[in-house]
């Protein structure tokens, strides 16, 4: 029964988070605003699983205690997802929210990703650990060296890489454009 477990916990069970992160700052200055803290020049480093990193830095930040755990509203910012392979991953955007427990992220405002040599621009983008997604939606468009794509919606999976593209409405089509 035992094996049976660590059989099913290794090869179905989804890929843990491993709970090592730390918050390097430099120049800190922090005041009371609202009851909050504001920061700036905030910098989380999260070590995933399997030598993943999570990297998220902001200008200015404001933390907002939440029962159990932190959401910090973020302004400028940058993180870059690092995958098994060192291959970077990076989001920029004007405003961010960030959970501290689970490490999901949304970024909203003049959103861009650039992976190799393709960037995709939005409005908004949700990285959620726990489904293993990012997705991408609000004006989306998507450039690389083949052309661009104008869709509502790109998700991908962390994991295995895959890419949707899709429509809201079946009615509209995903406009292509070959360079």
């Amino acid at each position: 029964m035992v094996s049976s477990y660590i059989f099913f916990d290794k090869y179905f069970l989804s890929e843990k988070i491993k709970k090592k992160s730390k918050i390097v700052s430099k120049n800190v200055q922090v005041t009371d605003f609202n009851k909050n803290n504001i920061i700036r020049n905030l910098k989380y480093e999260i070590s995933l699983s399997k030598g993943k990193e999570y990297i998220i830095t902001s200008e200015t930040s404001e933390i907002e205690e939440i029962d159990d755990y932190e959401l910090v509203t973020m302004r400028t910012v940058k993180a870059t997802l690092i995958d098994n392979n060192r291959s970077p991953l990076v989001i920029k955007s004007l405003n961010a929210t960030f959970n501290n427990s689970n490490y999901n992220t949304t970024f909203s405002k003049d959103v861009s990703i650039e992976y190799m040599n393709n960037k995709i621009l939005s409005n908004t983008l949700n990285l959620d650990f726990k489904k293993k997604l990012i997705e991408i939606y609000d004006n989306v468009i998507a450039e690389s060296q083949y052309g661009i794509i104008k869709s509502d919606k790109i998700v991908i999976d962390l994991i295995t890489k895959k890419i949707d593209i899709s429509m809201n409405s079946v009615n509209k089509d995903i406009e292509l454009t070959k360079y």
